[in-house]
């Protein structure tokens, strides 16, 4: 049984990345679509893994920001807009 090898990406080269991921129902319309670095990419995916930008921003402010923070205030009323 031979396996089928993928192509290595150049680091540079450009992937497509679904801001809400495809498994939690994002579709594959532009507008849920970036372009960004292969590098870049792979990162997004090891520090959030399957997040939402909602749940990214969420846990941020939950367990790294001070709520104190001006920015990090208008933050969460962005959010829960």
């Amino acid at each position: 049984m031979s396996k089928k090898r993928r192509k290595k990406a150049n680091e540079n080269e450009l992937t497509r990345h679904h801001i809400v991921p495809s498994s939690r129902d994002g579709g594959n319309h532009h507008s849920n679509i970036a372009l960004v670095q292969d590098k870049k990419h792979k990162a997004y995916h090891i520090m959030f893994s399957n997040m939402t930008p909602d749940e990214i921003i969420r846990d941020l402010v939950e367990n790294y920001w001070d709520e104190e923070w001006g920015w990090v205030a208008k933050a969460i009323k962005e959010v829960e807009l």
